[in-house]
């Protein structure tokens, strides 16, 4: 599984694996305005997280949804067609206890930026998509930014420190040996040992330099504004990034 919030460098990661030779899947969620390259999800995984959130546009449903079939499913068609697969759609932070029971040996990777910086990224999509609107729609977004956007970035906020959360339960389940925790420079320091732990487990991937696919301009160096951040709010996620970080130095190939 490649785990992370939305707007942690999650494309990045499975764009760089996919090109390593892991597969990922056939129908992927393609380019939109949030990300050029594409998102590297794959539409059944995306379907099945919206279905067990409740999700738009599958939010009305007639009978309860059976998440562990539809899952188990997936699993066993991709198990059958594929040695060596993965996927990636943020959601699945929200459902790793189920995840866990269906495929508790499972490999993961996770990739983390720091809250600020994934804020930052979702304020600045938020304003690139009000730019295409219709004059009146962007009039109404851009004076409810105006009046609501500290009740926003702090919602976002919760949302960075509710997703990780849910990872740092999770990985507290599985043996260290299991799992890799990165940021964006360990990524770019260190793939060759990234792809040769992948390979000590049973992987068979092919070294490609993330460098040749990486974007500079698609992570800001900086954040654009200051965020008057909740001070709980603010706590909470300093401490959850304080574990990743240590979590990130205390990988098997460091």
């Amino acid at each position: 599984m490649i785990l992370g919030m939305h707007r942690s460098g999650t494309s990045f990661l499975t764009n760089w694996l996919q090109r390593c030779g892991l597969y990922v899947g056939a129908e992927l969620y393609g380019e939109d305005i949030g990300n050029r390259d594409g998102h590297f999800e794959d539409w059944n995984f995306i379907d099945l997280h919206r279905r067990a959130l409740k999700e738009k546009p599958f939010e009305v449903q007639r009978e309860d949804f059976d998440f562990e079939k539809h899952a188990r499913y997936l699993v066993e068609v991709n198990n059958s067609s594929h040695k060596q697969w993965a996927w990636k759609d943020p959601r699945t932070c929200l459902l790793l206890d189920k995840w866990h029971m269906i495929i508790p040996d499972t490999s993961a990777i996770v990739i983390f930026r720091h809250y600020s910086f994934v804020v930052d990224s979702i304020m600045r999509r938020y304003k690139s998509q009000t730019e295409k609107k219709h004059f009146l729609v962007k009039a109404y977004r851009l004076i409810f930014l105006y009046w609501r956007k500290k009740r926003i970035y702090n919602f976002y906020l919760s949302e960075w420190i509710k997703y990780n959360q849910q990872i740092l339960m999770y990985l507290k389940k599985k043996d260290r040996k299991d799992y890799l925790v990165v940021s964006l420079d360990i990524l770019l320091q260190s793939s060759e040992a990234i792809i040769a732990y992948f390979n000590n487990l049973g992987f068979e991937l092919s070294y490609t330099d993330p460098l040749t696919i990486f974007k500079p301009n698609l992570f800001a160096e900086s954040i654009s504004e200051k965020f008057d951040f909740r001070t709980d709010l603010e706590e909470k996620a300093k401490a959850i990034y304080s574990e990743l970080v240590v979590l990130s130095r205390t990988n098997q190939f460091l």
